[in-house]
Protein backbone atom coordinates (compact mmCIF):
# COMPACT_ATOMS: atom_id res chain seq x y z
CA UNK A 1 0.00 0.00 0.00
CA UNK A 2 1.00 3.44 -0.99
CA UNK A 3 1.53 6.03 2.10
CA UNK A 4 -0.24 9.21 1.79
CA UNK A 5 1.04 12.13 -0.78
CA UNK A 6 1.07 15.45 1.11
CA UNK A 7 -0.02 18.21 -1.60
CA UNK A 8 -0.58 21.17 1.16
CA UNK A 9 -0.78 22.39 4.65
CA UNK A 10 -2.94 24.82 6.59
CA UNK A 11 -3.42 27.03 9.57
CA UNK A 12 -6.06 27.30 12.20
CA UNK A 13 -7.48 30.77 13.33
CA UNK A 14 -7.17 31.78 16.45
CA UNK A 15 -10.41 33.44 16.73
CA UNK A 16 -12.95 31.35 14.33
CA UNK A 17 -13.21 27.64 13.35
CA UNK A 18 -11.58 28.07 10.21
CA UNK A 19 -8.60 26.78 8.60
CA UNK A 20 -6.45 28.45 5.61
CA UNK A 21 -5.32 25.89 3.54
CA UNK A 22 -2.48 26.46 0.39
CA UNK A 23 -2.45 23.00 -2.02
CA UNK A 24 0.50 23.09 -4.54
CA UNK A 25 -1.82 22.32 -7.77
CA UNK A 26 1.37 20.59 -9.48
CA UNK A 27 0.53 17.35 -6.60
CA UNK A 28 -2.65 18.34 -7.20
CA UNK A 29 -3.27 17.63 -10.56
CA UNK A 30 -1.67 14.28 -10.43
CA UNK A 31 -5.04 13.07 -8.25
CA UNK A 32 -7.54 14.56 -10.21
CA UNK A 33 -10.38 12.81 -11.51
CA UNK A 34 -13.09 13.32 -14.49
CA UNK A 35 -16.70 13.10 -13.55
CA UNK A 36 -19.59 14.50 -15.20
CA UNK A 37 -16.99 15.94 -17.16
CA UNK A 38 -15.78 18.32 -14.36
CA UNK A 39 -12.50 17.89 -12.96
CA UNK A 40 -12.02 17.31 -8.87
CA UNK A 41 -9.42 16.80 -6.57
CA UNK A 42 -10.29 14.66 -3.07
CA UNK A 43 -8.24 15.58 -0.73
CA UNK A 44 -7.93 15.22 3.32
CA UNK A 45 -7.49 18.22 5.73
CA UNK A 46 -5.82 16.81 9.36
CA UNK A 47 -4.98 18.22 12.52
CA UNK A 48 -0.76 18.24 13.30
CA UNK A 49 0.47 16.98 16.85
CA UNK A 50 2.48 19.93 16.40
CA UNK A 51 2.63 23.26 14.98
CA UNK A 52 5.03 23.31 12.02
CA UNK A 53 8.20 25.84 12.75
CA UNK A 54 6.71 27.93 10.49
CA UNK A 55 3.37 27.78 12.32
CA UNK A 56 1.31 25.29 10.02
CA UNK A 57 -1.06 23.74 12.18
CA UNK A 58 -2.77 20.68 9.61
CA UNK A 59 -1.32 19.17 6.54
CA UNK A 60 -3.19 18.27 2.92
CA UNK A 61 -3.21 15.14 1.83
CA UNK A 62 -4.05 12.42 -0.68
CA UNK A 63 -5.26 9.31 -0.23
CA UNK A 64 -3.63 6.40 -2.52
CA UNK A 65 -6.33 5.57 -5.32
CA UNK A 66 -7.77 1.61 -4.52
CA UNK A 67 -7.46 -0.65 -7.14
CA UNK A 68 -10.50 -0.98 -8.83
CA UNK A 69 -12.22 -4.37 -7.53
CA UNK A 70 -12.24 -7.24 -10.67
CA UNK A 71 -15.64 -7.85 -10.93
CA UNK A 72 -16.50 -11.69 -11.55
CA UNK A 73 -18.76 -12.57 -14.90
CA UNK A 74 -22.11 -12.99 -12.84
CA UNK A 75 -24.23 -15.89 -14.65
CA UNK A 76 -27.80 -14.11 -14.90
CA UNK A 77 -30.00 -16.35 -12.33
CA UNK A 78 -32.60 -18.79 -13.97
CA UNK A 79 -35.62 -17.32 -14.53
CA UNK A 80 -38.67 -19.56 -12.74
CA UNK A 81 -40.68 -21.96 -14.50
CA UNK A 82 -44.24 -21.87 -13.93
CA UNK A 83 -45.93 -25.19 -12.72
CA UNK A 84 -49.49 -26.15 -14.21
CA UNK A 85 -51.85 -26.59 -11.77
CA UNK A 86 -53.17 -29.28 -13.56
CA UNK A 87 -52.00 -32.70 -13.47
CA UNK A 88 -50.64 -34.03 -16.43
CA UNK A 89 -52.59 -36.91 -17.87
Amino acid sequence: MQSKEYIGHGTKHDQWDLIDVVIDMAKAREHSFQYEGRTFVKFTVAARRQASEYGKTHTVYVRPKEAPAVAEAAEPAPKPTRRSKRAKA
